[in-house]
């Protein structure tokens, strides 16, 4: 009896196991059939126990070849995080949710021979059926697409943003003073380029004039508050200084620059479409020079401001001696030039803090005047400021920090200490920002007047005041 019993259990026992197998075959079956991207089954090791791989693609074929997950080519992910996860993953006193959030693989790149890069994401999941944690469903996504049109997205995004920002500021600046900056800075752009391709200049040559033609761009710039431009000319300035400090610059080096002046003539060109596609915006060619002529004041007065602002000072600008009518057309360009720099350096290097002027007994706001006279033949045009002047004992040390003796510094006079700010790289500024600190400003503002026949005198008293005047001579 009992040995039929035995028999009887031992039949039903194997009808049990074939049933479960069936069950198990009939939901494999259909998991094939509902998946359509790899899934694997892996242990604790990281070892692929089993795969079902759909489909022929070169993806499927890839984790065909696998035996083991850590085997995959993954960019940039160190293996010993993985391999920390998946200690972490078959802990079952690790919560699994969390462990989701910290997935190291949920967006990777793969490459491998004969195939081209691509996004996978790996998902994990733990079978809860065993005592013991010892194996893991691992589902493989080819994300490519999704991020790539993500990225498309995106980028269409940052250049609507990047195109609302331009009309936004294009819309605030007069038709005629916008239409000069353009011409002025693509023909600034265009002698860039002919800088860089001219083989007659050695690599040092090339990046002193591109230098100087890129802070008069961003000067003007930032006379009309085209911060978008301005931000990106002083990137632009940024490698053209890292080249300079380079001592192993060849012609090779400059692709860099030329891809960014592409850039930078890129946004001209989006501001010309711009303003074409501005019903209302009109450019009359005819009278745009009278028209800079009296609105430039006020372009002035909002630069005042705006770096005044930038530099926590309070500034007047008074301007009651100037008329901007009686400046020749042939040196607009220049003296525009010229105000641009010299307010700036006033603000940024001449005016104290409300607090140093209150110290010194100053009105907390301080003054920039502007004024222009005949004398002896020439256009004097001055800006002073009633800031702290010029700081001999500062300049001696930055003469002393280029190299000149000790010796030489004591038998300087007070002038010629004070045309040491002349020299190309001497800055006086704390540190270098997007409107100082270059060191290129006042020596490529006396060279442009050199240009034209002019010159530039520094006037000056230690705790007082800064004049910088720009004699211009009147025949042409």
């Amino acid at each position: 009896m009992s040995s039929v019993l035995q028999e009887s259990d031992s039949a039903l026992e194997t009808a049990t196991l074939e049933e479960r197998f069936n069950a198990a075959e009939r939901e494999l079956r259909l998991l094939r059939a509902q998946i359509d991207s790899p899934l694997l089954i892996i242990n604790a090791a990281g070892d692929i126990e089993a795969r079902v791989v759909p489909g022929t693609d070169k993806i499927a074929e890839y984790f065909l070849s696998l035996p083991m997950l850590t085997a995959v080519s993954f960019a940039n992910i160190d293996k010993e995080i993985l391999n920390d996860f998946f200690e972490l993953f078959f802990d079952k006193r690790r919560n699994e949710n969390m462990l989701r959030a910290i997935n190291p693989l949920k967006k990777v790149r793969i490459h491998a021979s004969g195939l081209e890069d691509r996004y996978l994401s790996f998902s994990f999941q733990r079978f809860h059926d065993t005592e013991e944690l010892t194996q893991a469903i691992v589902r493989v996504k080819d994300i490519t697409r999704e991020l790539e049109h993500a990225e498309r997205l995106e980028a269409e995004r940052q250049e609507n943003d990047r195109k609302t920002e331009i009309l936004f500021k294009i819309i605030h600046v007069d038709a005629a003073l916008l239409a000069e900056f353009m011409d002025s800075a693509s023909s600034g752009l265009e002698a860039i380029n002919t800088a860089l391709k001219k083989e007659s200049l050695t690599p040092e040559q090339k990046l002193k004039q591109i230098a100087r033609i890129a802070h008069s761009i961003k000067g003007n710039a930032g006379m009309l508050e085209l911060d978008f431009f301005r931000h990106e000319v002083h990137r632009f300035e940024d490698e053209v200084r890292h080249l300079q400090s380079d001592s192993t610059t060849d012609g090779s080096k400059f692709i860099t620059l030329l891809n960014m002046k592409e850039g930078l003539k890129k946004n001209l060109n989006d501001m010309e479409a711009l303003i074409e596609k501005l019903s209302n915006f009109k450019m009359e060619t005819g009278s745009a020079i009278i028209t800079e002529k009296t609105k430039i004041l006020n372009v002035l007065r909002q630069l005042v401001q705006k770096v005044a602002q930038e530099e926590n000072k309070s500034v007047e600008l008074d301007a009651s001696a100037i008329n901007f009518e009686s400046i020749p057309n042939r040196y607009l360009a220049v003296v525009r030039e010229f105000l641009v720099q010299a307010i700036q350096n006033a603000i940024i290097h001449g005016i104290e803090s409300p607090d140093e002027r209150n110290q010194n007994n100053k009105p907390k706001q301080a003054v920039i005047r502007l004024q222009l006279a005949e004398r002896q033949g020439n256009l004097e045009l001055t800006v002073a400021d009633d800031g702290r002047g010029l700081h001999l004992d500062k300049l001696k040390q930055l003469a002393f920090a280029r190299g000149v003796s000790a010796d030489k510094i004591a038998r300087l006079t007070p002038a010629q200490i004070a045309s040491i700010i002349l020299v190309a790289g001497v800055s006086t500024a704390a540190a270098t920002t997007e409107r100082a600190g270059r060191g290129v400003g006042l020596d490529m503002l006396r060279d442009s007047l050199h240009a034209v026949g002019g010159k530039l005198r520094i006037t000056f008293r230690e705790g007082d005041y800064l004049q910088l005047t720009a004699q211009l001579p009147i025949a042409s």
